[in-house]
């Protein structure tokens, strides 16, 4: 499958696995905050970050049209999901499939 560039990338580009994910699992709240804003889209595992960390990143992905699609959000409650999609304005996906 040839690569696209899209975000989708991370799980159809050969040899790349799920080890590639783990990438934003380290990074500080703060550098994801600065790849959304610069632009940059992202799949993070957001099982590992707090609520209010998540919206920041939502807001910060609303300004510049950056698609940042959460993972791991299965057990949050709906009002948290609520304020980091409102936060997020259309930039903000869940999937907790990988």
């Amino acid at each position: 499958m040839r690569y696209s560039g899209s975000i989708d990338c991370v799980r159809t580009k050969p040899g790349w696995g799920l080890r590639q994910l783990d990438m934003f699992k380290k990074r500080a709240i703060d550098d994801l905050v600065r790849i959304a804003v610069a632009g940059g889209g992202f799949r993070p595992d957001a099982s590992v970050k707090q609520s209010s960390d998540l919206v920041r990143i939502a807001e910060a992905a609303s300004k510049s049209g950056a698609k940042v699609i959460f993972t791991g959000l299965a057990t949050r409650t709906t009002d948290d999901l609520a304020q980091i999609g409102k936060a997020g304005k259309g930039c903000v996906f869940f999937d907790d499939e990988l």
